[in-house]
């Protein structure tokens, strides 16, 4: 049986990352930060094949139950690191507040290279590693401007991932936008439900190769524009 580690997984597209992938037959460990918004996810630890532990990722020091939980299994086949946050939303040069702007950083960029500096120790050759980025992090496709600190966040973990694709040429590593999404973040006006993200997040990631590594894709399968 494979293993996967899906950080954010308390709720939206991890809640539903988590569900995807245990159809798909793999063993899954979920983070998550408060049992108050993980209901649904430590319901479902009761099936045999489903974890989850807590884990802020923006402190390194609450990664213990993850690497305990780990090193109990001794590998991990895929890492999705999905935790994120929308941040401050500024729309102009004007509101912007660096410290504001450094939190927003601190979950979307340094949250991810946190937590992949945890796990890879345990990811086995020939591994993925997906980061759920967002077309608003696209510099080609920024026609409107606007969420600074969102988008320059996102950007910086698309780069993140061009690095590790390049320094682990032996691990598929790739960067994944889920569409617009029903989720707190996304609103309920969005377009795509979690689940049809999470299908086609799961199915573009177990098809990833080692030639497509480094690259941009959407939920369906497009590559996107840099």
């Amino acid at each position: 049986m494979k293993n996967v580690v899906i950080t954010g997984a308390g709720r939206g597209i991890g809640l539903a990352l988590v569900k995807e992938f245990s159809r798909q037959g793999f063993r899954v460990l979920g983070t998550y930060r408060s049992e108050k918004s993980a209901r649904e996810l430590l319901r479902l630890t009761d099936e045999a094949e489903v974890s989850a532990v807590t884990a802020d990722i923006t402190d390194e020091k609450t990664f213990g139950p993850l690497v305990k939980k780990l090193e109990e299994w001794g590998s991990v086949d895929i890492l999705v690191n999905n935790a994120g946050v929308i941040g401050e939303m500024a729309g102009s040069l004007r509101e912007l507040h660096p410290r504001k702007m450094m939190e927003t950083f601190d979950t979307n960029t340094f949250g991810p290279v946190r937590v992949s500096q945890a796990v890879m120790p345990f990811v086995s050759k020939g591994g993925k590693i997906a980061h759920i980025t967002s077309l608003m992090g696209s510099i080609t496709d920024n026609e409107s401007g606007g969420y600074y600190d969102y988008r320059m966040s996102k950007a910086a973990l698309n780069m993140f991932n061009s690095c590790l694709a390049k320094e682990f040429p032996q691990l598929t590593c790739i960067v994944l936008h889920p569409g617009w999404v029903q989720t707190d973040m996304g609103g309920a006006g969005a377009a795509v439900s979690p689940e049809e993200s999470a299908r086609g997040l799961c199915k573009v990631i177990l098809n990833a190769t080692l030639e497509q590594s480094g690259r941009f894709f959407e939920y369906t399968g497009r590559n996107l524009p840099w």
